[in-house]
């Protein structure tokens, strides 16, 4: 489930907190009628990974940060 989620952030154009809970619910639900597992399974994991949205965006936040601090530096030594 886990996969199918990441697969279809990657594919959504924009991720916000509401689009992300609207892909597990959507992937929860198809699990649900596939019946890859019990209900109570999918809807605890599905309650699980909604917790995550905070860890998500602050590691996004360190990685944006990394990369213009990387630029910075690349543009200081070009002007040289």
């Amino acid at each position: 489930m886990k996969g199918d989620v990441v697969e279809k952030l990657e594919m959504a154009k924009e991720v916000s907190e509401p689009v992300y809970k609207e892909i597990i619910d959507s992937v929860s639900t198809e699990y649900v009628k596939g019946k890859k597992a019990s209900r109570e399974e999918i809807e605890e994991l599905a309650k699980d990974l909604k917790k995550h949205w905070k860890t998500l965006t602050g590691v996004a936040k360190t990685a944006k940060r990394d990369i213009v601090s990387s630029a910075k530096k690349v543009a200081k030594k070009a002007k040289r």
